[in-house]
């Protein structure tokens, strides 16, 4: 299994390299991005899971994130990321993200994101920090992609991993 992290890495970062190595004469960088993914084992699917111990209404169903970003380098995004975890009372997350792109408007870009922004609980009514790290995720295809973490690489509010669907316009 190390073997194929390291092998995603180098992958990203020989990606990550071509970046700086040649400006490209193609299609013009699509600027904004808008994706729609759905996040499989959040931070609020384990805290549902310790919460049905004591009460039987806790239940989890995974999340669904709308994250927009806007490309203002070659590599660079940033954007937000909203997120509504499926539970029987409502929690959302709002965190704005800075994005890494290894090979943005080629067929495979990864990248590295980190998210950080506050979660509202409508079980506790509070606002409380909450963020998420992808070390290695993928966006195959352009401008129209599928997205994908690679599992487990890091965790947080958009889960150990998440699918979806984006587009850059």
């Amino acid at each position: 299994m190390k073997k194929f992290y390291l092998l995603a890495l180098m992958v990203f970062f020989l990606n990550f390299s071509n970046a700086f190595a040649s400006e490209k004469t193609q299609t013009p960088l699509a600027r904004h991005s808008l994706s729609f993914e759905y996040d499989f084992l959040t931070v609020t699917d384990f805290a549902s899971a310790i919460a049905s111990i004591f009460d039987d209404d806790a239940s989890s169903q995974g999340a669904i994130s709308a994250d927009y970003g806007y490309t203002f380098a070659t590599i660079f995004e940033t954007g937000f990321v909203f997120n509504y975890a499926i539970m029987n009372k409502p929690v959302v997350t709002f965190m704005p993200k800075i994005r890494i792109n290894g090979n943005l408007g080629g067929s495979i870009n990864p990248f590295m994101e980190l998210d950080m922004g506050v979660t509202y609980s409508s079980y506790t009514n509070y606002f409380i920090p909450m963020g998420h790290f992808t070390l290695l995720g993928l966006e195959i295809g352009y401008p129209v992609s599928f997205r994908f973490q690679i599992p487990f690489m890091l965790w947080g509010q958009r889960g150990a991993t998440y699918l979806g669907m984006g587009v850059r316009f």
